[in-house]
């Protein structure tokens, strides 16, 4: 059984409004391509957010896809107050995680699916995360995904 691994990447961005302490906003990004009625999306780079219970995925991405609809829910961030929530529907689709060199087999993934395109695309915990190990080490500018039997 061999190990394999799948290429992430950091993306860092000045904060406009706190460049003058030097806190930029750094971002760790995965490939994914997801399963449509006919065959797979283009790929796309996804945030990979270890702080996320469940991926999220903007209407324009999902709705082209081969969805599994559970329930409607409203998601809600660091800032819990009503107003701050966001219309999603629970819903499950299958999707890859990949790189030039590598890439999973087909994964079913409950995700959060966004009323509006107005979200990132997010990589969480529930059915990935979960399931892959993770290594990053910003320092030197390297991070992946290691999984078997994928």
């Amino acid at each position: 059984m061999s190990t394999k691994r799948i290429k992430l990447y950091f993306w860092k961005f000045d904060n406009p409004d706190l460049v003058d302490l030097d806190i930029g906003i750094i971002r760790l990004f995965c490939e994914v391509a997801f399963v449509t009625k006919e065959s797979y999306t283009d790929p796309y780079s996804a945030v990979l957010d270890t702080g996320a219970p469940v991926s999220v995925i903007p209407y324009q991405i999902w709705s082209m896809l081969k969805v599994n609809k559970i329930r409607d829910y409203a998601i809600r961030g660091i800032v819990p107050k009503r107003e701050c929530s966001l219309p999603v529907t629970v819903g499950e689709v299958s999707c890859i995680l990949l790189d030039k060199e590598e890439r999973t087999k087909r994964i079913k993934v409950k995700s959060y699916l966004a009323h509006s395109n107005e979200v990132p695309l997010i990589i969480g915990f529930k059915d990935l995360l979960d399931k892959l190990g993770i290594y990053l080490d910003f320092r030197k500018n390297l991070a992946y995904l290691e999984y078997e039997n994928l």
